[in-house]
């Protein structure tokens, strides 16, 4: 055990003497004024002792309490140390598409937008922090992409799911592009990804989620690499082709919609997923993504064990005990005590 503020602990070695040299000063002080008085004091020094021990006890369960005292814990956690898994997802200008308009943008207080009307890049954030929080202890990583790939998350254990709402939203890489109308190159997105994978892992996955739409189509040269290098791809198609990106007046009114459609290119991404040995999921079946990626790495038996460390905090135990303590203290010598006055003596009835 080890107390968190030790100091705290003084208390008990500065109360104790204290309380109990008062309480014995004012117990002769009151016997010589009775005696003087001509009157007997039946409250004896065995009595004021009893007390002076049981404040003390309280005062040093309340220290105790106060000290934060702490057992060091320790357990043996799970983890895929053989696996890396890198979460690719889209934030060009077509991932603003949405069903319907967001009605929550004119609003002036709290508003909770329609599932219709939210955007294609929400819908895939939250997909991801669905997936992350299913895998259990893995190494996981997150890329937006658009015309380049850009790191939000890097290969961790213990992922920052916020990060993925921070700093990247749908066209907010375009400003580097020339042309916005033909800005995305999801099949460099996954070239460059592959790079970032430790080749000495068994498993290395990449799990795609865009709308398919794309500068190039089809690019042989990656999916030899995927293949060169054992990553598999599991493709997500996020949103469909009657979504829209809806515009705005300054009042948050709608006022229409970009006229370019939003196509989404499922054959594609089915292509570039079954082709290395993952598998391809629309939005809709977006729930068995983790169930599909944990098939594939196999199961937790194969997982190594590391050792977390924690503490086991007592305060609580202590804080109740001196509330029990106190509140004895209170029935014995507070409530259960009565003053009669009789002549010739001063009693002490309990």
């Amino acid at each position: 055990m080890f107390f968190r503020d030790p100091w705290v602990l003084f208390i008990i070695l500065i109360f104790i003497p204290c309380f109990g040299a008062i309480s014995f000063i004012a117990f002769k002080k009151q016997r010589y004024l009775a005696n003087k008085l001509g009157f007997s004091l039946e409250l004896g020094f065995s009595s004021i002792l009893r007390r002076t021990v049981f404040a003390s006890v309280i005062v040093s369960l309340l220290a105790l309490g106060l000290a934060q005292p702490r057992l060091p814990t320790t357990q043996s956690v799970p983890i895929r140390s053989d696996t890396q898994i890198a979460f690719l997802f889209d934030v060009s200008v077509s991932m603003a598409g949405s069903k319907e308009p967001n009605p929550c943008i004119a609003a002036e207080g709290p508003c909770n937008i329609p599932e219709d009307a939210m955007l294609r890049i929400d819908r895939t954030k939250r997909i991801i922090k669905d997936v992350m929080g299913s895998l259990g202890i893995v190494s996981v990583a997150a890329y937006g992409f658009s015309n380049k790939i850009v790191w939000q998350m890097p290969f961790t254990y213990s992922p920052q799911l916020e990060l993925l709402d921070n700093g990247l939203t749908a066209g907010s890489l375009q400003a580097a592009c020339d042309n916005r109308e033909m800005c995305t190159n999801w099949w460099m997105a996954l070239l460059a990804a592959t790079k970032e994978f430790d080749p000495n892992k068994k498993n290395k996955i990449i799990v795609l989620l865009t709308d398919g739409d794309s500068e190039a189509f089809l690019d042989e040269g990656t999916n030899q690499t995927l293949k060169r290098l054992n990553i598999k791809v599991f493709s997500v198609s996020i949103g469909n082709n009657s979504e829209r990106i809806w515009l705005y007046d300054d009042n948050g009114n709608t006022t229409g919609y970009y006229p370019k459609p939003l196509p989404v290119k499922d054959d594609v991404l089915r292509f570039v997923a079954e082709n290395s040995g993952g598998r391809f999921f629309t939005e809709n079946e977006a729930d068995g993504l983790a169930p599909a990626i944990l098939a594939n790495i196999g199961s937790y038996t194969q997982a190594t064990l590391i050792t977390s460390r924690g503490d086991l905090v007592l305060s609580r135990i202590f804080f109740f005990a001196a509330m029990v303590a106190l509140m004895l203290f209170v029935l014995r010598y507070v409530v259960g005590v009565r003053f009669t006055f009789r002549k010739g003596s001063l009693s002490n009835k309990k």
